[in-house]
């Protein structure tokens, strides 16, 4: 059995792959925010999906990492609360 990926493993390979596509691309690309058109040099937009795309993979990361991290602390104090119980009593 295979282990599955992280979703923020996901997110790195797509922020890499988009902003190696918007540099190599080349084109100018258009942004149409409410029927007002942004016209992005392709460097830029490459920045900016990486920031983007990495931002939310770190994000990803750190709360798979913080809710690991909690769950161990759960299942310690839930398997030691009844040796201090019984221990004390």
């Amino acid at each position: 059995m295979t282990k599955p990926y992280r979703i923020s493993y996901l997110y790195f390979t797509t922020a890499v792959m988009v902003s190696l596509y918007a540099v190599w691309n080349g084109q100018v690309q258009t942004l149409n925010v409410g029927d007002t058109y942004f016209v992005v040099p392709p460097k830029d937009f490459g920045v900016f999906a990486l920031a983007l795309f990495g931002c939310i993979g770190l994000t990803y990361l750190v709360i798979e990492k913080q809710i690991k991290s909690i769950l161990k602390l759960t299942q310690f104090f839930f398997f030691t609360t009844p040796f201090v119980y019984f221990m004390s009593s």
